[in-house]
């Protein structure tokens, strides 16, 4: 949780400006522990929201669904929804490079998930990704976007 929650803060950092409205929530399904606990003592700014529904579908809806509350006063068109895995961390240019892919006119950006090894090590993405690749969305408005990250 530690290493993801860093590694949003670090993409975050790389994209902050006056003008630009961030919100972080994390989903909390089905935790019995003090994940919550854990992730605002790391990063106060997280907005958290619980649920008991025990799948990431639910998870993933729920953390939108707070996400586009808080971003209430901003035009849908305008809104950008990023969403990555509490197991994993995403590269520090992530968030910048979902951004140009806005900028550009994606609807949506996809990536893939790079698997470490047991060592703990962050591994290191083929040479032969693309990276993220562009996509158009169906939902009119909102964007959405996922990947790459490392687990």
């Amino acid at each position: 949780m530690a290493r993801c929650v860093r590694s949003v803060e670090r993409a975050l950092a790389r994209v902050r400006n006056p003008r630009l409205a961030t919100v972080t929530v994390l989903a909390l399904d089905s935790c019995d522990d003090a994940t919550g606990h854990v992730a605002l003592a790391a990063a106060p700014w997280l907005h958290l929201v619980t649920l008991d529904a025990g799948r990431v579908g639910a998870a993933r809806a729920a953390a939108a669904e707070r996400a586009l509350a808080l971003l209430a006063e901003h035009s849908a068109e305008r809104i950008w929804l990023a969403s990555t895995d509490a197991d994993s961390a995403v590269p520090p240019d992530w968030l910048a490079a979902h951004l140009r892919h806005a900028e550009s006119g994606a609807d949506a950006v996809a990536g893939l998930v790079y698997l470490g090894d047991c060592t703990g090590r962050a591994p290191t993405p083929p040479a032969a990704s693309g990276g993220t690749c562009t996509a158009a969305a169906s939902a009119p408005g909102i964007r959405t976007s996922m990947g790459p990250t490392w687990a």
